[in-house]
């Protein structure tokens, strides 16, 4: 899942891989297991704050894991 979004001169990047494993899957409740990476870049140029320009650059990247419950 990817996506991409840019304004002027800011620009945000979200993209991320993921697999899933659902060990208890019925009527009542499902509950898996994830893990992925996650890339998220954001970049803000000329941001002004206090009459001075800046610019901004995030990025946030890593991998995860997570419990997966649906009732």
């Amino acid at each position: 899942e990817a996506s991409f979004a840019a304004l002027n001169d800011e620009q945000i990047t979200d993209a991320q891989a993921e697999l899933q494993y659902n060990f208890i899957d019925n009527l009542m409740i499902d509950v898996g297991l994830k893990a992925g990476y996650r890339v998220l870049n954001i970049e803000l140029d000329d941001y002004e704050s206090n009459n001075v320009k800046n610019d901004l650059k995030f990025n946030f990247k890593g991998p995860y894991v997570g419990v997966d419950i649906h009732f």
